[in-house]
């Protein structure tokens, strides 16, 4: 009766294991033990026949997985269940790790255990799976794989200090605007490649978090000192000219910092105080550089709070307009005046241009504010010269203004409102990315200039100017910047330059400004060297309306040193 039993036993075994759809097969003791292993197993996992024999079934699961399996089987064999399904991770005969899906069956008092390879399958979702951390454009991660990294870094190194610094790239979405998305596109390819040069090994991680900022984690930065002397490399790097399809652009960045997890423990928070130090360096006029301190989310609170307030101050009018004299290099006499926008803020009181221009021109509100600039000069050039002062004023215009074309029209027709002459009127041409070859702008520029208003080239000398803008240009008058006037006193090769700068501009009939002049010497040496024009806080500093009305009236003439 016996043999009878288990003859019918293994019959009975044998149709189950006929009827499992699963090629590779073990039948597995109450305890775990295998007792049978298939010859499939030699072909598809390298274990020869009998090789498994007397082996537990845990000896070849991942550790992380064996007290759920345990769980499951000992419910099969209580017979709480007839049958478990689950995924787990299993090491061949090579010890190479291999992703299986098995179906566990009770028989009697044994088990089942059934199993094929999703290995393939596995890798090929979690590509998938990683496709949806990688940004398609640059290659690099994306906000979500930053994310992921950080919050596992913070979760695995348990307060160990890191940096985060993000990168905005100024004045992108001008680009966008103005030249194409392709254009812009390129430029953040640029940047990519530019960082990784710089950086290689030192970045611990590296993504782009939004469409014109960057952001990298780096884990071997000890002090506020390292963080910044990475930040001006980074600055020094990348800021800087770049020829993009037929366009000559200048790049340049702002960049923010923070540690972790003095600026907070959680990713959020860290994300959010280096996004306020990002603002505070956006403000900068140099080295756009700012590391978090307690201090920045007022300054950043300040920045937000004005950049919401920005179509009310609009609306009820709380811009006005300074100006600082221009006066002539040999007399000092005032011959012009430059009209520079201010914000009178209810609650802050005056609020400097830097803090609220670049929000005005991302916005786009610089269009409606800059016609009001127009408005607002040629009314005050009439009144000027209504009271028997006939000078001449200026006014900046940015790229963005520029590529509008309306503003041609918005011009001439203040200029016959008012009744003032073209001539008397300067328009500055002042750029932050550099755009050289661009039909609507140069045709604006030129349009202007055949109204009869004087064209000036701003800045002339910082940064990375080129004299292309000059061919460009064609300006009628060239403003040298105060950074080369700064040295103009102590360095022989800064005199050198201004000087040959300003011969190359006389012969090509245009007048010189040199900006900054802050002392006799610096007076002194520019009139010396030729420059027509001189701007500066030895004359004046920009001041109301009214109060350069009143020094147009007392203004002596300085006497030359």
């Amino acid at each position: 009766m016996a043999i009878n039993s288990g003859i019918k036993q293994t019959k009975k075994l044998q149709e189950v294991l006929a009827a499992t759809s699963l090629e590779n097969t073990l039948i597995l003791s109450e305890e775990g033990y295998i007792q049978f292993q298939s010859e499939s197993i030699l072909q598809n996992y390298g274990y020869e026949p009998g090789s498994m024999i007397n082996k537990s079934i845990f000896s070849y699961i991942k550790q992380k997985d064996q007290l759920y399996v345990a769980q499951a089987l000992q419910n099969l064999l209580s017979k709480e269940v007839n049958e478990i399904k689950g995924d787990t991770t299993m090491w061949d005969a090579s010890d190479r790790k291999r992703y299986i899906y098995y179906v566990a069956r009770r028989f009697n008092r044994h088990i089942i255990w059934s199993f094929f390879d999703v290995t393939s399958m596995k890798k090929k979702h979690k590509q998938q799976l990683e496709a949806v951390y990688i940004d398609d454009l640059t290659q690099i991660p994306n906000i979500k794989g930053f994310e992921r990294y950080v919050t596992n870094l913070m979760k695995r190194h348990n307060g160990q200090p890191f940096t985060v610094f993000k990168i905005d790239i100024n004045d992108l979405k001008i680009v966008n605007d103005m030249l194409g998305r392709d254009v812009g596109d390129q430029v953040l390819v640029n940047v990519v490649k530019r960082v990784e040069n710089l950086l290689g090994e030192r970045i611990t991680f590296f993504a782009r978090l939004e469409e014109d900022a960057f952001g990298i984690v780096v884990r071997r930065l000890a002090d506020v000192a390292e963080v910044e002397a990475l930040g001006k490399e980074l600055l020094r790097c990348i800021n800087g000219q770049v020829l993009i399809q037929e366009y000559q652009l200048v790049i340049s960045i702002s960049v923010g910092a923070s540690f972790y997890p003095k600026a907070g423990k959680t990713y959020k928070q860290v994300m959010l105080s280096t996004s306020q130090a990002l603002q505070i360096a956006r403000q900068k006029e140099d080295f756009q550089l700012e590391v978090y301190t307690p201090f920045a989310s007022e300054k950043a609170y300040r920045i937000f709070t004005l950049r919401n307030e920005l179509l009310r101050a609009i609306e009820e009018e709380q811009f006005t307009l300074y100006y600082q004299p221009i006066v002539c290099a040999k007399t000092t006499q005032i011959i012009s005046a430059e009209a520079l926008i201010r914000w009178v803020h209810p609650e802050w009181n005056i609020i400097p241009p830097n803090e609220f221009i670049p929000a005005l021109e991302e916005t786009g509100l610089i269009i409606p504010v800059g016609e009001w600039i127009v408005r607002q000069v040629c009314r005050q050039l009439a009144e000027w010269h209504k009271a028997g002062h006939e000078i001449r004023a200026s006014l900046n215009m940015s790229a963005v203004q520029l590529f509008n074309e309306e503003i041609v029209a918005v011009v001439r027709e203040e200029l016959l409102l008012s009744g003032v002459a073209p001539a008397y009127l300067t328009i500055e041409i002042t750029e932050t990315i550099e755009i050289t070859k661009k039909s609507i702008f140069l045709k604006t520029v030129e349009d202007l200039r055949a109204l009869g208003v004087n064209i000036s080239l701003d800045d002339f000398g910082a940064g990375y100017s080129s004299f292309s803008k000059i061919l460009d240009l064609k300006p009628h008058v060239l403003k040298l910047d105060r950074s080369m006037i700064n040295d103009i006193e102590t360095d022989y090769t800064s005199f050198e330059v201004t000087t040959a700068l300003v011969s190359l501009a006389h012969r090509l009939n245009m007048q010189v400004v040199a900006e900054g002049i802050e002392t006799a010497t610096q007076q002194k040496l520019t009139a010396d060297v030729g420059c027509d024009l001189l701007q500066g806080y030895l004359f004046s500093r920009p001041i109301p309306s009214a109060e350069f009305l009143s020094l147009l009236f007392t203004h002596e003439p300085l006497t030359p040193q």
